[in-house]
């Protein structure tokens, strides 16, 4: 059951990445229970996004920060460096040299 969850959390991701209109540089890591397939009902899915060109690192952070009741599952970004303090989206030089 859990693995099952994990991949709807990661076909979910896909389509968000697909409705952001974000092109092939833009990664999500999955962290968590979602990265080790033990995802379940109340579980958040734990994300770090990464991208290596700066328009697509605006576009999925705009994509992310919309509000409404309709999502499928909550998302906690809080893992990246800095925490909520930190910026949404970053460049793989920027986790380096963090």
């Amino acid at each position: 059951m859990t693995g099952s969850l994990s991949l709807v959390a990661d076909r979910v991701l896909t389509g968000a990445l697909r409705l952001a209109g974000a092109d092939n540089g833009l990664a999500v890591i999955a962290m968590g229970k979602h990265g080790a397939d033990e995802l379940n009902y109340s579980s958040d899915i734990d994300i770090l996004l990464v991208a290596s060109d700066a328009a697509a690192r605006r576009s999925f952070a705009r994509s992310l920060g919309r509000r409404d009741r309709s999502r499928a599952f909550r998302i906690d970004t809080n893992l990246r460096p800095e925490g909520r303090s930190g910026v949404l989206v970053r460049s793989v030089d920027s986790y380096v040299a963090y």
